[in-house]
């Protein structure tokens, strides 16, 4: 007898549905089903959201950029370490420091 194959949405689809029935006990189902309350709460506050196309794995991708530093900041800072080549980080941000005044918020220690 084959192993059944069976995808994480549609297990979260078969919780939901179980837990909508209420036949058995929210414990029970969670233990059944190999998740935690935090998690069958999760998905049950999910479907009452968006339905079922919100049991689908979300997007891990930030939804925004870091901090993206002005092109002329970067040269500068390029310019500095290619002029010394075998400082480190502190120095370089120590440089910078002194000679942009308005870095200081870039370079906090």
């Amino acid at each position: 007898m084959p192993w059944k194959k069976l995808l994480v949405s549609e297990a979260r689809v078969q919780f939901v549905l179980a837990a909508k029935n209420r036949s058995e006990s929210f414990a029970s189902l969670c233990d059944h089903f190999g998740i935690s309350g935090k998690s069958g709460d999760k998905w049950l506050q999910r479907y009452r959201a968006g339905g079922v196309k919100a049991l689908a794995d979300a997007s891990r991708r930030p939804r925004h950029r870091g901090k993206m530093h002005h092109f002329v900041w970067r040269m500068r800072l390029r310019k500095v370490r290619q002029e010394h080549p075998r400082w480190g980080a502190k120095e370089v941000a120590t440089i910078a420091v002194t000679s942009f005044p308005w870095a200081k918020a870039t370079f906090r220690r």
